[in-house]
């Protein structure tokens, strides 16, 4: 009789993975080791040190790389070389088959940026810019910075001090930071940058600035004097015209044609809707030049009101680069809908 052979299967329990340290390099450095922390990091056989599989990637592109097990809370493992900046997920295995799946996450930074909007910045300061790219990486909220300077003249200093503000990790394609006040941007001279083109820079760790040199712009503010009507129907988006003071003798119209985003934000309750808005010469159609004379400026805004489900007393407020909505804006009424009745022909 042939003998029976007996099979054994071990269980243990799941690891779970808390952390790496470091959790972030540079792309295409070598020689770098993290460390795991997490709980459950036992060996099989009882062990006090084995070797384990950590991947860094999804299931289908990941690298697996083999790790040390030092403790039941902490494992060693080599950073796989990588050729392009990304975020990826770091997963445990003690079978190279069951992978852990906590959401720890490994970046590899190589900081670029494709653009900064908004493009034109309050000169009081306190713009949001929304900075866009690649290469991000989260390594804590004192490395992530923003830095403001010159493309043509270099380094700006503000209170003596590079041009230097705090970041905000949003995710691996996109930081925020804010404009400072313009009245502190100069010159290494002692000038005042005005409105010149000013670039924006990032650094995601230790200062370790990009160098791609997209640029924003001061404006000196508006003045929103009058609105051409108080109140519309809440079921009916009606054309508003703002009479508006540009400040043209401070401010650029071909910069303000080029990035400006006017936008009017209506406000009811907790309720906000923003519509576009445009810059327009009154009387409509003036805007252009005839018979060889010089085209008159921009002297309103023009952008609909919102539709909205309730009606009362709210508020408009305008913005020209679509972020700040500066001054205290006009009281602004959504009437009960009106009956629309259409003929046709």
């Amino acid at each position: 009789m042939p003998t029976e052979k007996t099979y054994s299967y071990l269980y243990y329990n799941a690891p779970i993975v808390e952390a790496i340290n470091p959790a972030f390099g540079p792309v295409k450095a070598h020689n770098r080791r993290s460390v795991i922390t997490g709980k459950n990091f036992e060996c099989p056989n009882g062990g006090i040190s084995c070797e384990c599989w950590v991947r860094f990637g999804d299931r289908e592109f990941g690298t697996i790389m083999s790790g040390t097990v030092l403790s039941s809370t902490q494992i060693e493992v080599m950073i796989p070389v990588y050729t392009k900046p990304d975020i990826l997920p770091v997963e445990v295995s003690f079978n190279k088959r069951d992978f852990t799946n906590d959401h720890v996450t490994y970046g590899f930074y190589d900081a670029f940026i494709l653009d900064v909007a908004p493009k034109l910045v309050s000169k009081r300061g306190g713009t949001k810019l929304t900075i866009k790219g690649f290469g991000f990486v989260d390594s804590g909220s004192s490395e992530i910075v923003s830095k403001f300077g010159s493309k043509d003249f270099g380094e700006l200093s503000c209170n003596g001090q590079p041009c230097i503000a705090r970041g905000k990790f949003i995710d691996k394609h996109t930081i925020t930071t804010e404009a400072l006040p313009q009245s502190t941007v100069k010159y290494t001279d002692g000038t005042n940058i005005g409105t010149d083109p000013m670039t924006v820079e990032v650094s995601v760790y230790e200062n370790n600035f990009t160098e791609n040199d997209i640029e924003v712009y001061y404006i000196y503010e508006i003045d929103y004097k009058s609105v051409n009507r108080d109140s519309v129907p809440a079921n009916m988006q009606v054309p508003l015209i703002i009479d508006t003071d540009f400040h043209w003798n401070n401010n650029d119209k071909e910069m303000f044609h080029k990035y400006a985003n006017f936008t009017c934000r209506f406000t009811i309750g907790d309720k906000q809707v923003v519509t576009s808005g445009r810059m327009e010469t009154m009387p409509l159609g003036s805007s252009y030049a005839r018979n060889g004379e010089t085209a008159p400026l921009p002297d309103h805004i023009v952008c609909p009101s919102a539709k909205m489900t309730t009606y009362g007393i709210g508020k408009l407020e305008i913005s020209a680069n679509g972020v700040d909505y500066e001054g205290s804006g006009f009281p602004f009424e959504f009437q009960e809908p009106s009956d629309i009745f259409r003929i046709a022909p």
